[in-house]
Parts: structure tokens; C-alpha cells; sequence
């Protein structure tokens, strides 16, 4: 069975209606700006989560939903650091890390960094994900991001690779380029927020239909 992970409701919402998804029973509670909603669904497949936004949130759904699935999935909205990239593309994920501060540490709490988060890999072809506490929509944060090798930006998926591969467990992401990491960049998600969400629909029932062949 697999389990896939979204951040909110806004994102899963088409696919949850394409698999006819049924909640589990107990699994309410508030997500950001979403109110009081089931957070576990069942489908053919296995089971759609709702982890809410942010990485721990994110790390504790994984570690609360994971047992009795084979694989772990993580698809959903990011913010595209480099010109390359379209709006609504998706992008497969082959190295993920979190944003840290780096110009404000020092030699030693460098190595710390490099030890307790490292970056994890996930496949060999995709491109460079970073994982942020918060959001980030600041062009000259993004063309330092940019600098460094990332791709897109998000605030979930370094948190479900590292303890997937802790776990052991196989795990794959995909995100959706929702907005450009800069000004108005809120806006722009809002903005286009349920077509988003039917490209992820569609793109996730070709993936789980080639998964079953």
C-alpha cells in the first residue's frame, strides 16, 4: 500500500474527489486557514494523509500513519527558484535538503549541520529540492537559494525524505510549481489553488496506474 502525503486539503482536494477518497473516522483537526477537517482518507490504492504546512508537522504524520504501507509519497505545491521552470510543471524530486543559515554559522556548527541534516537522496534523474520552516517570497533569497544548486523551495518534503530514509522506507516526491519564491507569491498560489490541485489529480492517477502495471 502506499501512502501519500499532502501538506492541505486545497491541494488534495481534486484528488481525493478523482479516487472517491473516504475518510477514516477520528482523524479531524485544524489545518492552516483550512478549519477542522478529516486528515486520513482511504482509497484503492492505500491511504491520502493531509500533514498540514511546515516540516514537523509533516515529519509527524509520516511517523504516525507510515506503518502497514510500502511506500511513501509526497506530492504538492513549491516555488520555483530558477527562470527554467513553468508554472504547474511537476517536477520529480532527486535530492532534497533544508534551509539553514549557513553565513551565520560557524566551522563547527557547519560540521553539526552536515551531520544531522544532510542532504538526502532520493532518485537519480529530478531536480534539487530545499525544504524551509517558512514561507520565503524575497527575490534576493531566492536567487541565493538559486545559487547554491536548488531548484524549488517548499516547507515539507526534506522532512518526509530524511525520516522515510531513516525509516527505510522507499519514498518518492513530486512538486508542482505554484508561485516563483518571490513578491506575490501568496497571491499567485491563491490564485490558481484548484487548478493546481486537478493537475496533481491527473498526474497522480497516471503514476499510480503505471505503479500497478
Amino acid at each position: 500500500m502506499k501512502l501519500i502525503i499532502f501538506a492541505q486539503l486545497g491541494e488534495a482536494q481534486a484528488t481525493l474527489d478523482l479516487f472517491k477518497a473516504q475518510p477514516l473516522d477520528n482523524t479531524e483537526r485544524s489545518l492552516w486557514k483550512e478549519g477542522i477537517v478529516p486528515t486520513c482518507y482511504r482509497f484503492e490504492y492505500g491511504h491520502i494523509v493531509l500533514s498540514d504546512i511546515g516540516l514537523h508537522a509533516a515529519a509527524a504524520t509520516l511517523a504516525r500513519y507510515h506503518p502497514g504501507h510500502q511506500e511513501i509519497w509526497n506530492i504538492g505545491l513549491a516555488g520555483a527558484l530558477s527562470d527554467s521552470h513553468s508554472l504547474f510543471d511537476i517536477l520529480p524530486i532527486a535530492r532534497s535538503g533544508k534551509f539553514v543559515p549557513f553565513d551565520t554559522l560557524d566551522a563547527s556548527s557547519l560540521q553539526l549541520v552536515e551531520s544531522t541534516i544532510p542532504l538526502v537522496e532520493l532518485q537519480q534523474e529530478g531536480v534539487q529540492l530545499i525544504s524551509s520552516d517558512f514561507p520565503l517570497h524575497q527575490h534576493c533569497m531566492r536567487q541565493k537559494l538559486a545559487k547554491q544548486g536548488f531548484d524549488l523551495i517548499d516547507m515539507e518534503g526534506y522532512a518526509l525524505a530524511h525520516l522515510a530514509q531513516r525509516l527505510h522506507l522507499p519514498c518518492k516526491l513530486w512538486k508542482i510549481v505554484s508561485d516563483f519564491a518571490s513578491e506575490g507569491g501568496a497571491q499567485m498560489i491563491k490564485q490558481h489553488k484548484k487548478a493546481l490541485s486537478e493537475r496533481l489529480a491527473l498526474f497522480l492517477d497516471a503514476q499510480l496506474r503505471t505503479s500497478r502495471l
